[in-house]
């Protein structure tokens, strides 16, 4: 949508520039103009001026919310702005949430707040960090072996994310089972219950609760804004990479990273796929390693690595563990990926 106002007086006078209103998923045609060197420097300093107005008002808004006040109902949420060096436009972004209650902002309320009459460019969105800096943290991108939470589930609210897949062309990231619960429910990251760390809802799981080959659920990524990636969380600065997976065999060293345990390793010790019951549910085709973990580290990742920072290889997703006492527990266990993909109809991004 291309909405023009010029104006003119005398050839002395500027010529005024289209304003273009970009909306989201519309990009508007190109417009533009032949003008001076001097015209074109007047553009630029208009521009700043009326973008370092816009964020005056970011920080007066937020100065007010420190204080406790109250925001006016309808007020318009920015949330970023900055100048287009090579179109000479006003970039503007407003929360998408906005959008939720409100129909998007009038290019004519958009002047109006400006009070300039600037080329700019409205889109809706948010605002978010990049990185991870600890297993517990809000993670930009989503990546595996750290914290997430489904509040709605009764018996185990805390797990880890286990790693980035797609279901068809929908991109998410999988979990365990017993701590996604159903189809539908609201998964947080880290946790709950600001909207900025709801990641997505529950898109397919897996017959854990009855019979199945996995424990295991996929969660969809609800607006792509925090897209999961292949990655495994190893420090604050770095990342393993999944390059493909595999099933292991028998004493094949394997590592799993979970949000309470951290990174730990051991050995698969059986070479016989195991059949575990708990509580009237089955899992059938798991497999059997004596590595370390700890309440919440269900859908940790398992994998393999050939150097330390190099890429790793995923063999599954954490489920459980066999106790005799409280302190010794032999067999831990988890779901090979291969069943993970075919339970979910997943795959790897």
């Amino acid at each position: 949508m291309i909405i023009k106002n010029s104006r003119m007086t005398s050839k002395t006078m500027l010529t005024m520039f289209a304003v273009t209103v970009l909306l989201i998923g519309v990009v508007s045609p190109a417009y533009s103009v032949q003008i001076s060197d001097i015209e074109k420097q007047q553009l630029r300093t208009n521009l700043k001026i009326t973008h370092e107005k816009l964020g005056t008002k970011m920080v007066e808004k937020s100065e007010k919310i420190s204080r406790g006040e109250i925001i006016p109902k309808g007020d318009i949420p920015f949330v970023i702005s900055w100048i287009d060096d090579a179109t000479d436009t006003l970039k503007i972004g407003i929360d998408s949430d906005y959008l939720k209650t409100n129909d998007k902002v009038s290019p004519q309320k958009i002047k109006e707040i400006l009070g300039a009459d600037v080329p700019f460019e409205v889109t809706y969105g948010k605002v978010v960090r990049d990185g991870c800096s600890t297993r517990t943290s809000y993670c930009t991108p989503v990546i595996g072996g750290i914290k997430l939470q489904v509040p709605t589930n009764p018996q185990y609210p805390l797990s880890t994310v286990t790693i980035a897949a797609k279901k068809g062309t929908t991109s998410g990231f999988v979990m365990s089972g017993h701590g996604a619960y159903a189809i539908g429910k609201s998964v947080y990251q880290p946790t709950s219950p600001t909207s900025t760390n709801l990641f997505g809802t529950v898109d397919a799981i897996s017959n854990w609760s009855t019979t199945d080959t996995s424990d295991s659920a996929f969660v969809k990524d609800l607006d792509s804004l925090r897209n999961a990636a292949a990655n495994i969380y190893r420090t604050s600065t770095q990342q393993y990479t999944v390059t493909g997976y595999s099933t292991p065999s028998y004493q094949t060293h394997v590592q799993l990273t979970g949000y309470i345990s951290g990174e730990s390793d051991g050995f698969v010790i059986s070479s016989t796929p195991i059949t575990v019951s708990l509580n009237g549910a089955t899992l059938t085709d798991q497999i059997v390693a004596n590595y370390s973990t700890l309440d919440g580290d269900s859908g940790a990742p398992v994998y393999s690595y050939t150097t330390s920072a190099g890429p790793v290889t995923l063999y599954g997703i954490h489920v459980g563990q066999y106790c005799i006492t409280p302190t010794n527990c032999p067999g831990k266990f988890f779901s090979k990926w291969s069943n993970v993909q075919t339970d979910l109809g997943v795959t790897l991004p």
